[in-house]
């Protein structure tokens, strides 16, 4: 009775935000006569539209900069499609290096695009043309050398395939993943995050990818402990018809990765169309995987007001089941494959933004329902066991931007609901939810010179099967601020932010999850943590060249760690590092790009994940790394190249076992062969170092070959 009351009270609140989000509209429906003046973001867009090709995608290309009253809050713009790109000769496209866009670009750090010279968050963004040169095929490939973050691809690529991103030191479960700001997770993973992971999400209809670096937890809840990585879509709609993208790419390890794109774009319309597979046997015998993606996301803009963002994501795959590696002594590691057993999985997310704007308001409810099934083997008792997952996340965003206080405000109710089924029958099912409210600001002052973002949180959590157990409400505060000193190349940037994990459902009730029985922990309470960071970043010779140091730390309290035969709150930790950062544009159309990473746990007790013996570092993560790139193009602009060396240091696979450093070589080149196909060779590991990372083996010497056409 008390689980039915409780859903009763958790469908009131819901409808509830329901109400009170139309009255919300209707009330600024009702009085836009009163929004009158100059809208808070006007200079944004007027310089936007006379210093750069990346226009916000609601804007008219064909109207003077914009409106008083049109407000820039929609999805952030990105660059020119390829197809307008295909009218400007190659030459001149080889001159739009990244990092020469970096002041001009828009980011959506704070759920509206902004500047990223106005932020004072550490934000990375990986460009398209970055994601080019890497010759990234999965966003794990292509945020790989990026300052703070720790990835691998666990076996190497089939074996398991499931990437691990590390942001400053925090496990992929504190890492919240958005693709166009839907969200995607899986209740029935470990810590409750997107199952597929990075391995497996085809790149063919994403445009770049930002990474919110430190907690994020006012503005994006639970599981942004870490921060974002926010994958943001082609924009097609600055050409008119249709564009398309096939790439065929294989090598080492029977490896072989198809994908293609389409892409319609008009005035008031657009669409992505992506398909991918991918298959490999692996780097150990009998290791392969496969895996297959689909994309469908059209965007209509209805008249003035309205607009409409459907989105269909489909992923499927099957991984050969393994053992986890065991330590054997002497460096060395053993490995079990099970033969003819695999671990199978699909992923299907379906959501729709619909945005309405009425003067300096505008709203977006972003809605999204995401199902799952898994179906692992189990080697201990030679069977399978298998999982279904349903998740409803609700957002309705508000945005206010009022020009005489410089200020744009950002709030609204969010809402979201898990549920795990296990077994064959699902006749084990657990289930939770939460609401929250948030609210947060953006201002500037002084033409632009100084910025803030200032924001709040409440969120409560219920637990359905503990009769309706809740969590305290977790009131949550951020800061950030940026000062761009005049006359200077100085930019100052500081933030601090709270966030928070609630346990997973695996976390909560651990032995069902793994055919113990009743093996739970009901009074499990969520992970709590405080993080700042401080940073300077210089611009010389009008962006040519671009430093950027960041000193950060994270405090952690009532740690979830595993304590046979549950999960358990643990200890408290505190750890802080410096992330640095050179771009540099010696010529025209060559450039480098340097990165290093320092991290350290700054507690002497010892705390679980990481031994007092050992140097004070955190598991899989290493106390130094770092990379430099060096790339360009020659030939009239037909033949490009680039070269990276890796340094990861040594670093501990559990709180014991040490992995020792190692230095990674990887190279890329590419031909022209016509205007719109592209022939390219890519080594990995060239010298063909053996290492490991937590154990897992990684690949050796790769070496692929592809071929790209775009029409």
């Amino acid at each position: 009775k008390k689980q039915k009351d409780l859903r009763k009270s958790r469908n009131v609140i819901a409808f509830v935000f329901a109400l009170a989000s139309i009255a919300t509209t209707n009330l600024v429906l009702a009085n836009d006569e009163i929004f009158t003046g100059n809208n808070a973001r006007e200079k944004v867009t007027s310089e936007a539209s006379a210093e750069s090709s990346i226009l916000p995608i609601e804007q008219d290309t064909n109207a003077a900069a914009t409106s008083s009253k049109q407000l820039i809050i929609n999805n952030p713009p990105s660059s020119p499609s390829p197809k307008s790109s295909n009218n400007q000769s190659q030459s001149d496209e080889s001159n739009k290096n990244s990092y020469e866009a970096l002041p001009q670009l828009f980011v959506t750090a704070d759920k509206t695009p902004n500047k990223i010279k106005d932020i004072g968050r550490s934000i990375a963004v990986i460009s398209p043309q970055e994601i080019k040169e890497r010759g990234a095929e999965t966003v794990s490939e292509a945020i790989k050398t990026t300052t703070g973050l720790q990835v691998d691809d666990f076996g190497g690529k089939g074996a398991p395939g499931i990437a691990s991103v590390r942001i400053r030191g925090l496990s992929s479960g504190y890492t919240k993943t958005l693709l166009d700001s839907f969200t995607l997770n899986d209740p029935t993973s470990p810590q409750g995050q997107y199952f597929p992971g990075m391995s497996y999400f085809n790149l063919a209809a994403i445009d770049h990818i930002e990474i919110l670096k430190g907690s994020s937890g006012v503005l994006y809840g639970s599981q942004a402990a870490g921060g974002v990585i926010n994958m943001i879509t082609k924009r097609p709609i600055e050409c008119s018809g249709l564009e398309a993208t096939l790439k065929v790419e294989g090598g080492t390890n029977e490896t072989y990765t198809e994908s293609a794109y389409l892409g319609y774009g008009e005035k008031n319309i657009y669409a992505n169309i992506a398909a991918g597979h991918y298959r490999t046997d692996g780097n150990l015998k009998g290791a392969e995987s496969n895996g297959s993606s689909f994309l469908f996301e059209p965007y209509f803009i209805l008249g003035d007001h309205v607009t409409l963002k459907p989105i269909v994501l489909y992923e499927e795959g099957k991984v050969t089941a393994q053992a986890s590696p065991s330590y054997a002594g002497g460096g060395e590691w053993k490995y079990q494959v099970y033969d003819g057993k695999y671990h199978e999985f699909d992923y299907l997310l379906l959501g729709i933004d619909a945005g309405v704007k009425a003067g300096i308001w505008k709203g977006n409810l972003i809605t999204s329902f995401a199902k799952s099934h898994r179906k692992q083997y189990v080697s201990w008792s030679d069977s399978y066991i298998k999982f279904n997952a349903e998740s409803l996340n609700v957002d309705f965003k508000n945005t206010i931007a009022i020009n005489s206080m410089n200020t744009i405000f950002i709030f609204g109710p969010e809402w979201k609901s898990e549920q795990a089924k296990i077994g064959e029958t699902n006749k084990v099912k657990h289930e939770k939810s939460e609401g929250a409210l948030y609210v947060h600001a953006d201002t500037t002052l002084f033409d632009e010179v100084l910025s803030f973002g200032y924001g709040a949180r409440v969120s409560k959590e219920y637990d359905i099967d503990e009769g309706g157990n809740e969590s305290g409400t977790l009131p949550l505060l951020e800061a950030s601020t940026a000062i761009n000193i005049p006359e200077t190349p100085v930019k100052l940037h500081a933030s601090i932010a709270q966030g928070y994990r609630t346990p997973s459902l695996y976390e909560t009730y651990y032995g069902d999850f793994n055919s113990w029985g009743d093996v739970t922990n009901p009074d499990l309470k969520e992970e709590k943590f405080l993080s700042w960071d401080t940073g300077v970043t210089l611009s010389f010779f009008e962006d040519k060249l671009l430093f950027d140091v960041t000193y950060f730390n994270i405090k952690k309290e009532d740690a979830i760690a595993y304590s046979w035969p549950t999960y358990i709150n643990d200890d408290d930790y505190d750890y802080d590092g410096i992330e640095f950062s050179v771009e540099a544009k010696p010529t025209q159309r060559h450039f480098i790009r340097i990165g290093y990473t320092w991290q350290r746990n700054a507690e002497t007790e010892n705390v679980y994940g990481r031994d007092s013996q050992n140097d004070n570092r955190l598991i899989i993560t290493p106390k130094h790394s770092g990379y430099i790139t060096l790339g360009g193009s020659s030939l009239n602009n037909k033949l490009h190249y680039s070269l990276t060396e890796t340094y990861r240091g040594s670093q501990f696979a559990n709180q014991t076992i040490k992995e020792d450093a190692v230095y990674l070589t990887d190279a890329k080149i590419s031909y022209d062969v016509a205007k719109n196909i592209n022939l390219y060779v890519k080594a990995n590991n060239i010298f063909d170092k053996e290492y490991t990372s937590g154990g897992w083996r990684m690949d050796g010497r790769t070496v692929f070959g592809g071929l790209e056409g775009r029409f």
